[in-house]
């Protein structure tokens, strides 16, 4: 651990919770190389993904218009920040919205340019969980989170395996029995591994494009962070 390292990732740190993150790590590049990208050379050049996530408890809602209108403005500040932050170090830096789409037909549907979730397993901050969603001590799945790119030496944490363990309650929670209980170390490999993508659409179409949030909700982690 050099002293450079450690220092830049306390600085980023105290940075990102001063300008209101509730949570902060970075992850090793090398975790998450096999993870599809769009484009495919979008982690050339950097070795660290930053990641930066918000607590919706914190709304005291949980709902599209809370993401819309105060998670995603107040991670893309924060992300900017850090950009900013480190770009005046002489480092290169690249900040991912998020909540740009990038459409339907991909690998792992509705994703941006690299998947979130996989760069806050590989952090350390939580864990990709039964309900296909990031999973953290503090705050179960209620987070939304962002992510930034860096070669600004830092200290990444520990990849996170997953912690589900025989717990359901996500699925038994989804409205159309869409969430599959399937067994996997770090993440799942495909998307209909956990989820029944055409019946959570079919659903989310009849509901005139409304998201469900029940398995975001029936999930017990953090539940002592926020509203019950």
């Amino acid at each position: 651990m050099s002293r450079e390292a450690k220092k830049n990732t306390e600085e980023l740190k105290q940075l990102a919770k001063d300008n209101g993150a509730d949570l902060f790590g970075v992850a090793d590049l090398k975790e998450i190389r096999e993870i599809s990208t769009h484009p495919p050379d979008l982690l050339s050049g950097y070795r660290y993904g930053i990641t930066i996530a918000v607590s919706l408890d914190r709304f005291g809602s949980y709902e599209t218009a809370t993401e819309d209108q105060f998670a995603f403005p107040l991670l893309r500040r924060i992300s900017g920040i850090i950009v900013n932050h480190i770009i005046k170090k002489d480092h290169r830096a690249l900040a991912i919205d998020p909540d740009k789409i990038l459409g339907e037909n991909i690998e792992m549907r509705n994703l941006s340019e690299i998947s979130h979730k996989a760069i806050s397993r590989a952090a350390g901050i939580g864990w990709i969980g039964k309900s296909a969603l990031l999973i953290t001590p503090e705050y179960g799945p209620r987070v939304n989170i962002t992510s930034v790119f860096t070669d600004m030496p830092l200290i990444p944490g520990m990849p996170i395996d997953c912690q589900c363990k025989s717990c359901m309650k996500c699925i038994l929670a989804c409205p159309v029995q869409a969430l599959i209980d399937s067994s996997f170390k770090d993440y799942p490999r495909k998307i209909d591994q956990v989820l029944l993508v055409n019946q959570c659409k079919e659903w989310k179409d009849e509901q005139v494009g409304l998201t469900c949030w029940d398995c975001v909700l029936a999930c017990p982690k953090g539940r002592s962070s926020g509203p019950k």
